[in-house]
């Protein structure tokens, strides 16, 4: 039987989850979940990830997330081998921690964002490892129905659909959650429809519309008008077009002008070069330099995130 294809999509809503390998316990006290939270915090801030909701319980993860980027398989892989990382130094083991590939489904979120949370946020429970899931420390449930925030979470997104007063808003949820306790509780994997998409069939359909097929993923690209993209960049760095297409050593403002009028417009390296004047070699090695440095410059590839957030933003 083949693998379910991988879904990456800019402004994508999905289901993810991973247990441990061999039954293995991938929580074995307190300070481990609080460092896999640490680390799900970084991977938030690294790759510019939204996240609903979360749940762990001591052998898988659960979230409810959406990638403005499109980046789901780099924030994935980031997390779970950081964590195995810490987690075999910590306690003197080698190797995989993770069964296999982690478990992704795109999600209608228009549907079925609020039900999501819920059936996250009542894992502990389901999974007897909580008779009070509101009192569970290890999940998001709290930053829903308490003040605890530490900024991990978007939690008002869903509450506003319950209410746009903020109390009302969680005492509302905080009932939803308790009829979810008493049966009245849809399990996502219920949902799913064509292997991948969580969902009705109208969704799927029109996701289906949408993609291309690769090897192993399936990339949805909202394309964006070169226009907006040349705007953007110039009011992020307070310039104007005319000097940006003035041909200057190591300018990176150019070689990031380069770099996403390809990403995120899909225009050629041609097209690029008549844009700014400049010959397709040109073209070519600048946005070559400037994925380089992007490796080594921190501060750079916080800003390009930072940019890139804002055009996915673009209707």
């Amino acid at each position: 039987m083949t693998r379910p294809l991988r879904i990456e999509m800019e402004g994508g809503l999905y289901y993810v989850f991973s247990r441990a390998i061999e039954r293995r316990h991938l929580f074995k006290e307190r300070s481990d979940f609080l460092k896999f939270i640490s680390i799900l915090k970084e991977s938030k801030e690294r790759f510019g990830l939204i996240i609903y909701s979360y749940a762990l319980i001591r052998d898988s993860y659960y979230v409810a997330l959406e990638t403005p980027l499109g980046n789901l398989s780099r924030a994935i892989h980031f997390l779970n081998t950081a964590y195995t990382v810490y987690y075999n130094k910590k306690h003197g083991k080698s190797g995989p921690l993770f069964r296999g590939r982690y478990t992704s489904y795109v999600v209608d979120k228009e549907e079925f964002l609020p039900e999501l949370t819920r059936y996250i946020h009542l894992v502990p429970y389901l999974m007897g490892e909580s008779k009070r899931p509101q009192r569970y420390p290890y999940s998001s449930l709290g930053e829903y129905l308490h003040s605890k925030r530490d900024g991990l979470v978007d939690t008002m997104t869903v509450l506003n659909s319950f209410s746009k007063r903020k109390g009302d808003a969680k005492k509302k949820y905080k009932e939803f959650i308790e009829e979810g306790i008493k049966g009245k509780l849809v399990d996502p994997l219920e949902k799913i429809v064509g292997r991948t998409v969580i969902g009705s069939q109208e969704f799927a359909e029109e996701l289906k519309e949408r993609l291309w097929k690769g090897d192993e993923k399936i990339w949805i690209k909202k394309l964006i008008e070169k226009e907006k993209v040349i705007d953007a960049v110039c009011r992020f760095f307070r310039t104007g077009f005319s000097e940006l297409k003035k041909r200057k050593k190591k300018d990176f403002r150019r070689q990031a002008l380069m770099y996403l009028l390809n990403r995120k417009s899909g225009l050629k390296l041609q097209e690029i070069g008549e844009i700014l004047g400049i010959g397709y070699s040109a073209v070519s090695q600048g946005i070559k330099k400037f994925k380089e440095q992007l490796e080594n410059d921190r501060e750079l590839a916080k800003n390009l995130r930072f940019l890139e957030e804002r055009l996915s933003r673009i209707r």
